[in-house]
């Protein structure tokens, strides 16, 4: 299940990156990270480069290139927790500035990886509640997923106005069908049982 955007990145040394990635900048890192990882190429001292330089960079980055890292990192299964930790700040102070593919890629992204991030799930389920109409099926299958796969209750999100935005769209596709019906039992589930977060952290 890949969402939108770039980013890639190789391993570093001990105390300094490759030249490679030290001399990237900040949307060069996340763009080499997305096209790394958008061919399955998980290079991982690259990946370990970009991860050092991007950690201490993600201010810079715009908010797109923010979610092309995230979604890198994810895709190539990259263990990066400080990277990750430093997007999801990003992300929640330019939480403004996301359209619905990044939203969604960005929730899918922090899921997929496995780093709890419950602020920033409550932020962006804020932020994706006052947008629902403009969110296509793509980006309302890969974001219900996500909360399903995080394990996020997000009641301010996900009521009757998400279920008729799904009902509005008539082009899911057959894998966005599976993730919503993923997204459906986990809802049946969380209302018969307490949900809990993964972490506390985030």
């Amino acid at each position: 299940h890949s969402p939108p955007a770039p980013a890639h990145s190789p391993p570093a040394p001990a105390h300094s990156p490759p030249a490679p990635a030290q001399h990237l900048s900040s949307q060069g890192l996340a763009n080499t990270a997305w096209a790394f990882a958008k061919v399955d190429h998980a290079h991982s001292p690259l990946f370990d480069a970009i991860q050092q330089q991007a950690t201490v960079q993600a201010a810079q980055l715009d908010s797109q290139h923010l979610v092309r890292l995230a979604w890198a990192f994810a895709k190539a299964a990259h263990g990066a927790p400080q990277l990750f930790d430093a997007l999801g700040a990003e992300l929640i102070r330019r939480r403004c500035e996301l359209d619905p593919r990044c939203i969604s890629s960005a929730v899918w992204a922090f899921a997929l990886a496995r780093r709890p991030a419950p602020k920033l799930f409550d932020a962006l389920a804020e932020q994706a509640s006052h947008r629902l109409s403009d969110f296509d099926s793509r980006a309302l299958a890969f974001t219900a997923w996500a909360f399903a796969e995080a394990n996020h209750s997000a009641p301010v999100l996900f009521g009757a106005a998400f279920e008729a935005a799904c009902a509005r769209r008539e082009d899911f596709e057959a894998g966005e069908w599976r993730l919503l019906s993923h997204w459906r039992w986990w809802m049946r589930c969380s209302r018969s049982q307490p949900v809990r977060h993964r972490s506390s952290g985030g």
